[in-house]
């Protein structure tokens, strides 16, 4: 079945809207450290998407989107690259059917919905790490040990009590 004429050029039109955002949209930077992205990356695919296999050496996570209305799904990916003060998670994928004019309006809408989840996966386990401080040591009795916030030091000092 072929589609109106006005309903086929408002398909294009989202479809390339979308490509025009696509490049800068397949990415994005995470201030966290790369095994807390990683989980995270993990942990938003399980629950959002059919998770296919993840990689920890390559890190990235392979999964496909369910079928809808307009779309057959699609295989993606998504891997996680390491850089100084954080990680960038960077997302690709293709439609399962290649004819279907609104599949990258899909997969786009799919990838910011991937990227948009990780970031607020990423900002609640952040709220509840307790705040940069001393704490007991919990790898040595009787000793403090300096959390910055976001991961042990190597700062150490006697514990006073």
């Amino acid at each position: 079945m072929f589609l109106a004429p006005h309903r086929a050029i408002r398909a294009l039109s989202i479809s390339i809207l979308a490509a025009d955002k696509w490049p800068e949209a397949r990415q994005r930077f995470y201030p966290a450290t790369a095994d807390e992205v990683f989980m995270a990356l993990q942990a938003v695919v399980a629950r959002d998407f059919n998770i296919k296999g993840a990689d920890t050496f390559s890190r990235s996570v392979s999964f496909s989107t369910p079928m809808s209305g307009f779309s057959w799904g699609a295989a993606m990916s998504a891997q996680m690259i390491p850089v100084d003060g954080g990680a960038y998670v960077r997302v690709g994928g293709a439609a399962h059917v290649r004819t279907n004019i609104t599949a990258k309006g899909v997969e786009y809408k799919n990838t910011i919905r991937l990227l948009d989840a990780l970031s607020a996966h990423i900002q609640r386990n952040r709220a509840q790490e307790p705040a940069a401080g001393w704490y007991v040591d919990p790898n040595v009795p009787g000793q403090l040990r300096y959390w910055d916030g976001r991961e042990w030091t190597e700062h150490r000092a006697p514990d006073p009590h």
